[in-house]
């Protein structure tokens, strides 16, 4: 028995047979030139996808090359630190200051001691702190207008972690009794995404923390032997390497006494209007510049 197999250009149709004949498709002039642009489009896709691939690649390797970079020198950083540290202590030197407590009062016959290094993580270098105490006798007292002013500058003062405590006098009155006690830090650390080394001065030369960031290429030679200088009060160029920084909380009272000066000088002026020729702007103004007049 033998099967036939259907041709699929042979059909029946209404009762008649019908044979297909193969069609020519015919693709206009603006056709061929739309599958061109179609073409020309994706070779330029595909060109800026092997553009961006290849920006991302050389910027990741630079991040790579620089993160080293600044690994390398964090890592002598820390090692001169570390020498640094061990030398103080074997020679003990004998190192003395005062310190502006906030203002408040200064502590004086102030000596250095206790160095120490410390890292984050064991082994972890990219982040560390090398600190020491200022310590002297005795106990400064203070004496504030109210309880608020009090716990106000109690607050400034631990929270830069010097050590003090408020007392109320038999007349009722507050007094800020502050030791002779500070605490020193020089904290560096990596910062990969600026690409820079940031160090953190917690209470030097003044209360407070003062921020400072370097480029990998600052962190050299000169600048650990300027900053070693800068810990023990030797003459450096710590605040020229370093853009002359300052502390957060200095700049505040800094504020704060030009408020207040500005404060005095206006109600200066103010008096010396009320009473004219007596003195103030009116007064310079109304005498003559140049000797007597005629």
């Amino acid at each position: 028995m033998h099967h036939t197999v259907p041709r699929p250009d042979i059909g029946l149709a209404n009762g008649r047979f019908y044979v297909a004949r193969p069609v020519k498709l015919k693709i206009t002039r603006d056709e061929v030139d739309f599958m061109g642009v179609l073409d020309e489009l994706k070779k330029e896709a595909e060109k800026s996808q092997l553009q961006q691939e290849q920006q991302e690649s050389e910027a990741a390797a630079k991040r790579v090359e620089l993160e080293r970079k600044l690994l390398t020198r964090v890592d002598d950083l820390f090692c001169y630190f570390k020498e640094f540290e061990q030398q103080l202590k074997l020679a003990n030197p004998n190192v003395t200051g005062a310190f502006d407590a906030g203002g408040l009062c200064t502590l004086t016959n102030l000596t250095q001691g206790e160095y120490k290094l410390t890292t984050r993580d064991v082994g972890d270098v990219r982040k560390f702190s090398f600190q020491y105490t200022c310590t002297g006798s005795g106990v400064r007292e203070v004496k504030l207008a109210n309880m608020a002013l009090a716990e106000q500058k109690r607050e400034l003062l631990t929270v830069n972690n010097l050590k003090c405590r408020i007392k109320i006098d038999a007349n009722d009155r507050c007094q800020l009794l502050i030791h002779a006690f500070v605490p020193i830090s020089f904290q560096f650390e990596v910062d990969a995404d600026k690409a820079a080394v940031r160090l953190r001065v917690k209470n030097k030369p003044m209360l407070g923390v003062a921020n400072y960031s370097y480029a990998a290429d600052q962190i050299n030679a000169e600048f650990m032997d300027e900053v070693a200088k800068y810990i023990l009060d030797k003459p450096n160029r710590f605040a020229e390497l370093s853009g002359n920084a300052v502390p957060e909380d200095a700049l505040s009272r800094i504020r704060e006494q030009l408020a207040k000066d500005k404060a005095k000088t206006k109600a200066k002026l103010a008096a010396g209007n009320d009473q004219p020729g007596a003195g103030g702007l009116k007064g310079i103004l109304t005498k003559p510049l140049f000797g007597k007049k005629s």
